[in-house]
């Protein structure tokens, strides 16, 4: 396996979880509000026409481009060898959403998508032996820049490669 086979793995990973989980929201709770039969909205609904893109987003060709919006994008960024004569990828995947609401939960939308990623990530054996998940390794990045209505940030977790393997997959693309 090498870091490109990885990315396909993870994006398609990424777009599995968009169409078959739901999400808890704030305030929907059933213990703080009795009344809300349903505390949970459905991975279509609040998760709806969210792209995954592999290494970047496309241009926008037109203003109104609005489809390519509320993405995650996998990227491949450093690549390191280990003192153990192993590579290591860190791999981001970030999230960006635009979100038309007063009540601006668009940062609670995206932690909580991460949290789930992150906790599909430790409990599934996504490379198949191949390539592990390095379990410290992981990290959240906020962008508090982004423009009103937009919420961004970045999940980042290094994964292991089996060293043999990542040659053997070297040596197939070349």
């Amino acid at each position: 396996m090498v870091d490109t086979e990885l990315q396909e793995i993870l994006a398609k990973e990424v777009e599995k979880l968009i169409a078959n989980h739901g999400l808890a929201v704030p305030g929907r709770n059933p213990i703080d509000n009795p009344e809300i039969e349903e505390p949970y909205v459905k991975g279509d609904a609040i998760w709806k026409n969210w792209n995954v893109y592999r290494q970047e987003k496309p241009y926008k060709t037109d203003e109104n481009d609005d489809e390519l919006e509320n993405y995650v994008i996998v990227i491949i960024n450093d690549e390191d060898l280990d003192s153990e004569g192993c590579w290591t990828v860190e791999m981001q995947f970030i999230v960006s959403i635009e979100l038309d609401e007063d009540d601006r939960q668009g940062h609670i939308i995206i932690a909580s998508f991460m949290n789930e990623l992150w906790k599909h990530f430790k409990t599934h054996n996504i490379a198949e032996g191949e390539a592990e998940l390095v379990p410290k390794s992981a990290k959240k990045r906020w962008n508090q820049e982004s423009y009103p209505n937009y919420y961004e940030a970045a999940l980042i977790c290094d994964w292991k490669f089996k060293d043999a393997e990542y040659v053997r997959g070297v040596e197939e693309l070349l």
